[in-house]
């Protein structure tokens, strides 16, 4: 008696739900199976019904059953065009979450609808890719930014396909060399998709290149790396994708990709429309001289530096932090540290700003333990800091910082004479203070030209 009234009060929802403009997401919640009932009885009418389509892709509970996704997955393959076009990101991001996940024990299944919902997309118009990022604008003009970046695959109809692909080995527990052919030859197939489609494919392969190239390295030499080349319309997008990888990229892959990363820098390719990119480039480089020391195979020290100096101002400092910071996290100064700065930094003045000065006092006042050896190898570049008031703070409040003026009063006063210009922005008593206690460990210091000097200077406000 409780099952024909439940199934009664479901038939009743079935038939009524668009008659009495109930709350569809709520039949999509609560009775997934009743709502993708209704959507083909009303599809095999004509009757479309796009945006409740839509709605049933974005609302479907995560905790329903695995039979259930599976019949909504088919329907995939029966959609009109239309349909498709306008719910593409909804159903994109649901067979990439959802779909594949549920299809372990019906692999041909995802397989059928994964090759009809690409086939179909690519029969559309070019801008069925394009992706779900529009254009940011800036007093109502639309700023003249990158497309073929790894954010935009994400959003994308293509990028959800290629992204699924790579889920179900993990979550189908899959060996990725027996499962070879079945995988790349999609693979290739979304690399050839229309539109921004191809080069969401790249970015979103890219991104797994150490994978790739270690399971498939004759596939991803020969299909691969020919679209990092300078001149392919994917170039920007694979490299871009590779940035993104999880970790930073292996020796191999680094290997893999040498001859196209110098051509890159070579290409005047930097300081163009992905800002980001032009970041993730010059982090490589440093990248490249720890991978280098380490296997001494890859690139040469003066590749290294020659590379640098290709680099503008604003990404060799964001590279320098790069480095140092690995530096000081791996604790490899007496390792590495040392030989970049002897061997890898370039030594030309114009390469030694305000910015890489920073950078430098940062690391050194962090390193309390090798200041010493540090200072040695970094005291010949450092330059005038324009805004240094951040760093006599942290010299005279955190005690970290400050034991460097105690363990090393007159080389901070000799540093301190070459970051501080003829006058500093904040004129508080932080930067007299630290005058002040270098004379408490080195009393000599007073007559030192240096402390005096910036005596004049720390007093001129006060």
């Amino acid at each position: 008696e409780v099952f024909l009234e439940k199934k009664i009060d479901l038939e009743k929802k079935k038939k009524d739900f668009l008659e009495k403009k109930e709350p569809f997401i709520g039949i999509v919640e609560q009775y997934p199976e009743i709502a993708l009932t209704k959507l083909l009885d009303e599809l095999r009418k004509g009757n479309y019904l796009t945006s409740y389509w839509c709605q049933l892709f974005e609302n479907i509970s995560e905790n329903i059953e695995s039979e259930v996704i599976i019949k909504i997955g088919e329907s995939i393959k029966v959609l009109p065009d239309e349909t498709l076009f306008e719910c593409r990101f909804s159903i994109t991001r649901w067979i990439n979450r959802e779909f594949s996940v549920a299809c372990i024990n019906n692999q041909s299944e995802f397989w059928d609808v994964w090759d009809s919902t690409l086939e179909k997309l690519n029969s559309l118009a070019p801008d069925v890719n394009k992706s779900a990022l529009g254009e940011t604008y800036l007093a109502g003009k639309p700023l003249k930014r990158s497309r073929k970046t790894y954010e935009h695959s994400l959003n994308s109809p293509i990028g959800n396909l290629v992204d699924a692909l790579f889920n179900t080995y993990k979550a189908w527990d899959l060996d990725p060399k027996k499962v070879k052919k079945t995988y790349l030859i999609r693979l290739e197939k979304a690399l050839l998709s229309n539109g921004e489609g191809s080069h969401h494919a790249l970015s979103m392969i890219m991104c797994r290149f150490d994978f790739v190239l270690y399971h498939y390295a004759i596939w991803a030499k020969i299909i691969l790396l020919p679209l990092l080349k300078n001149g392919n319309e994917n170039s920007e997008a694979g490299w871009d994708g590779l940035f993104h990888q999880r970790y930073l990229p292996n020796h191999n892959s680094c290997f893999a990709i040498k001859e196209s990363f110098i051509e890159l820098i070579d290409s005047q390719f930097l300081g163009k429309s992905n800002k980001k990119i032009n970041k993730n480039i010059t982090n490589f480089i440093m990248y490249f001289a720890y991978v280098s020391f380490k296997t001494k195979k890859l690139f040469t020290d003066t590749e290294l530096r020659e590379m640098i100096r290709k680099i503008d101002n604003e990404n060799v400092s964001q590279g320098l932090f790069f480095i140092l910071d690995l530096i000081k996290k791996e604790n490899i100064w007496k390792t590495f540290g040392r030989y970049f700065i002897q061997n890898i930094w370039p030594k030309e003045k114009q390469y030694q700003t305000s910015r890489t000065s920073e950078r430098f006092f940062n690391f050194l006042i962090d390193m309390p333990n090798d200041f010493k050896d540090i200072n040695k190898y970094i005291f010949p570049y450092f330059q005038n800091i324009e805004s240094s008031h951040l760093y006599f703070y942290r010299l005279r409040r955190v005690e970290k910082q400050h034991e460097v003026i105690k363990n090393h009063p007159k080389d901070m006063l000799l540093i301190l004479d070459k970051i501080v210009g003829t006058k500093i922005e904040i004129y508080d008593d932080t930067f007299l203070e630290i005058l002040n206690d270098m004379l408490v460990y080195r009393p000599e210091l007073k007559s030192h030209s240096s402390w005096d000097r910036l005596y004049k200077i720390a007093k001129h406000g006060l």
